[in-house]
């Protein structure tokens, strides 16, 4: 089952304040959140899910803090764009159960706040497939803490007790999101680190093919394995394997292999 992972964008008056005053500091955010869906749209093994209520709230509150400001109009769409294009609303396809109320757990005062809203879709679809991996988008610290996990869980009613926690992972922007990867071992990161590949229209043993940019090398990882990573030159002759971390050994050549 592939990592779901959900974008969070700023609500908040004080998120807002922490980002900065000017066009210019927002137009960073956009930035941001389009090399997030980047770096995931050239993974398959993630999913990307954003809540279209909590996309339109920011960009609202973006045009009443700038009065509509010309430079934001076109960031704003290409934002909208993307996202319709690379991620799913997961208000089409929600799992909440409705009789049910979620919070967060909150470290500082040792109580907790309701949500029903992006963390309340994660904790459910954490309690229905126990065995998936999910993280949280929390862009710009959406949600603050200066815990590495945020603590949700669900009840009929506020509890006086504590339940069962569920801990969402969650990353900030986009450095954080390619150390997850690696810590996650999730074995396409090489391909989403920078520039060096680009995504092709190939696939191998169901597994994407990209091309280094630079020497026009083919790449996928062994399906089968998971552990290393087939090479093959850019006339698609077989060169050798490399290990996760990118490194060929052209030993391993198979000769008269194509790909």
């Amino acid at each position: 089952m592939p990592i779901q992972a959900f974008l969070l964008l700023p609500e908040q008056d004080e998120v807002f304040i922490n980002i900065g005053d000017t066009p210019e500091d927002f137009k960073g955010v956009f930035d941001q959140i389009i090399q997030i869906s980047d770096v995931i749209h050239k993974n398959q093994d993630i999913d990307l899910w954003y809540d279209s209520k909590n996309l339109s709230v920011f960009l609202e509150q973006i045009k009443n803090l700038f009065d509509n400001d010309q430079y934001l109009l076109k960031p704003t769409m290409l934002l909208k764009t993307k996202l319709e294009k690379v991620s799913r609303d997961w208000r089409d396809r929600s799992k909440q159960d409705r009789e049910y109320n979620y919070f967060i757990w909150l470290f500082d005062t040792k109580s907790a706040k309701e949500d029903n809203n992006t963390l309340a879709e994660i904790t459910e679809r954490i309690f229905c497939y126990k065995t998936g991996k999910y993280l949280l988008l929390n862009i710009c610290q959406s949600i603050k803490t200066n815990k590495k996990q945020i603590i949700t869980f669900k009840d009929r009613d506020a509890p006086s007790y504590l339940p069962n926690f569920i801990n969402i992972e969650f990353v900030s922007d986009a450095d954080e999101l390619l150390i997850w990867l690696k810590k996650t071992d999730v074995s396409n990161w090489i391909f989403l680190e920078g520039n060096r590949f680009r995504k092709t229209k190939f696939h191998q043993q169901g597994a994407v093919v990209y091309q280094d940019i630079t020497t026009k090398q083919y790449w996928y990882l062994d399906n089968l394995h998971k552990d290393h990573y087939e090479v093959f030159d850019a006339q698609r002759n077989h060169i050798g394997i490399a290990d996760l971390q990118g490194n060929i050994d052209k030993t391993r050549k198979v000769a008269g292999r194509k790909m």
